[in-house]
């Protein structure tokens, strides 16, 4: 009796496990017939086409004056006064350092003596001449003059040892240097930049030698300010730069509002305006950890199409380098569906 209860209870387990199994199977082959009928989603494709786009090249430059000068002292001196400013406005000729250069006296003395003898030598055969043309050979009289100017562009020039004066106006920048300090020959005292003129100085790799150009355009986006500058291409070196081998570009400034010297940014550099270049609206443009793509169809299923994107135009679309093929069809349809394997159909 024991062993048939064994038996049922056996039994019973048997018929609930085939049941469970049962259960199983036909849900699963329910699932896959549902699935297999659930229609292709249906999309839109358009082919990749050329499209003029222009071709520009980036690089990082500053503003420079090209009116600008630096004030050197032109032997050993002692700084005794200064009659300027950091960033103030001079102009040409006014008064900038006072200089106390060594054994001046002597010299300025001796050189105010010859001015004085050859002026008044000068003047008196200039009055001869005048009264009694004869007398005087024209020789003498153009000599006496030469003689006089040559000691008084002398002495002026000794003069302005001690007295430095603005060569340009302009805004004058900050010195090194204050009362009371010993300077030595040629060294840069201040500098003067005239900032009615800026242009933006940059360098390009030597590869884009032969695609620059005089007159070629371009936009100057400086740090800071919320707007862009345009200019054309003024200045190229005829020479590359002997450190790193870049070819030195200067471009003037259309307009220069709220711009100064040493500002810098980023400048793009046109080489071609109207450029033949494979294209991709940016919208369609995907990337994962491979790479940038976009969604095709194979086999009646999304793919990804791997490539290698440029530059994006100010229409928004991507320059394809490589990767895609011309008239290559891409989905244009609502790419927030997509993804890779599901099955689509093309519709109209």
């Amino acid at each position: 009796m024991g062993t048939s209860k064994k038996q049922i209870i056996l039994i019973a387990i048997v018929i609930l496990l085939v049941a469970i199994f049962a259960w199983f199977y036909v849900n699963q082959v329910s699932k896959t017939q549902t699935a297999s009928q659930t229609p292709p989603i249906i999309v839109t494709v358009a082919p990749i086409k050329y499209h003029t786009s222009e071709l520009t090249i980036r690089a990082y430059g500053t503003t420079v004056s090209p009116k600008s000068m630096v004030v050197r002292v032109q032997d050993n001196v002692e700084i005794i006064a200064l009659y300027f400013k950091p960033g103030q406005a001079v102009t040409k000729g006014q008064l900038l350092f006072k200089l106390k250069v060594s054994d001046i006296a002597e010299q300025q003395k001796k050189l105010e003596a010859q001015v004085l003898q050859a002026k008044s030598y000068y003047l008196r055969l200039q009055k001869m001449h005048q009264e009694l043309p004869s007398c005087v050979a024209g020789y003498n009289l153009l000599k006496a003059r030469t003689q006089y100017q040559q000691n008084l562009a002398s002495y002026q020039q000794l003069l302005s040892l001690e007295n430095v004066r603005a060569p340009i106006n302009g805004v004058i920048s900050d010195t090194n240097y204050s009362v009371g300090d010993t300077v030595a020959t040629g060294t840069e005292l201040t500098q003067i930049t005239d900032p009615r003129s800026l242009q933006v100085k940059y360098q390009l790799p030597s590869k884009y030698v032969n695609q620059t150009h005089i007159g070629q355009t371009i936009r100057f986006y400086p740090d800071g300010i919320e707007r862009v500058y345009r200019g054309k291409i003024s200045y190229i070196s005829p020479q590359f730069d002997s450190d790193s081998y870049g070819l030195t570009i200067r471009a003037d400034l259309e307009d220069f509002a709220d711009l100064k010297p040493n500002h810098f940014g980023q400048i793009v550099q046109t080489i071609n305006p109207h450029y033949k270049t494979l294209a991709v609206p940016q919208s369609l443009v995907h990337n994962d950890a491979q790479g940038f793509y976009i969604y095709i169809i194979q086999d009646n299923k999304v793919a990804k199409n791997y490539f290698t994107p440029g530059a994006i135009n100010k229409e928004g679309l991507i320059q394809v380098l490589s990767g895609i093929k011309p008239n290559t069809p891409v989905i244009n349809s609502d790419q927030s569906v997509l993804s890779s394997g599901l099955t689509v159909k093309v519709g109209s």
